[in-house]
């Protein structure tokens, strides 16, 4: 066989496969993978499996029970506890109302106003008065919301006022501090450089001095080291085990 013979039979195969392809199915409409009924059933396990764990750990059943049926499967700690539920019962130390005994040790208790949880607070009361059979107990529930709203609403002025006594307080042990400050200051002749301090009310450790003219009149080298003198007499004031939380500003004077 010659070479062209050679070239045209390799021609024509080429030619051939060539011929073969087909144009109008590229690849471009390719279907998706359909999935075999083993990887099917293996899903569907696989969801009962989990729904059967949701039902394992969630008491679903129990929606059915009796309230009988659930105080039996669910017993309470004491069983003088009536109207304080379990959400009651975890706002309240009922241990402690559990050693109670005296009636009027339980009265004083439920008239006391300062408890952070002052509902569940009357509740577990009113329950353990009402198991020992004191006179006046159980309340009224209705009674019991009534008083614990009229409380809320006398105590709000109540509160308030006590957030202003400590703002005072705070304030005055800062204009304290500042004082002291200050007598320090002289007694090192050093107030003459500073005209005015100013402790920084958000961060107590701060405070900002104003300079006076004879600052300005001092060499570089030495306004360092009274910088420096003027920071340690300030910590030894505010915070003496802690000196790092004490810091100066200097402001120039205008």
């Amino acid at each position: 066989m010659s070479f062209r013979e050679k070239n045209g039979k390799i021609f024509s195969m080429g030619l051939l496969q060539y011929r073969e392809v087909d144009w109008d199915d590229l690849g471009g409409d390719a279907q998706p993978p359909t999935m075999s009924w083993r990887e099917f059933l293996a899903w569907c396990s696989a969801v009962l499996v989990v729904f059967a764990l949701i039902l394992f750990f969630l008491p679903l059943r129990d929606l059915l029970l009796s309230p009988g049926e659930l105080a039996a499967k669910y017993p309470r700690s004491y069983a003088w506890l009536n109207r304080c539920d379990t959400s009651c019962e975890r706002d309240v130390n009922i241990d402690y109302l559990a050693l109670q005994r005296q009636c009027s040790g339980l009265v004083a208790l439920y008239s006391d106003d300062r408890q952070p949880r002052l509902l569940s607070w009357r509740l577990a009361v009113d329950d353990r008065a009402s198991a020992l059979g004191c006179e006046g107990f159980p309340h009224e529930l209705r009674a019991i919301h009534s008083s614990v709203v009229q409380v809320e609403q006398n105590r709000g002025p109540l509160l308030e006022q006590a957030r202003w006594e400590r703002e005072q307080n705070m304030l005055d042990a800062q204009a304290q501090t500042v004082t002291r400050y200050e007598q320090s200051l002289a007694e090192g002749d050093l107030l003459q450089f500073v005209s005015r301090i100013v402790q920084d009310p958000s961060d107590p450790g701060i405070v900002t001095l104003t300079t006076a003219p004879a600052w300005d009149r001092l060499p570089a080298s030495q306004r360092a080291q009274i910088q420096d003198v003027l920071w340690q007499k300030w910590a030894l004031i505010h915070s003496p085990t802690e000196p790092e939380q004490s810091r100066i500003i200097l402001n120039a004077q205008e």
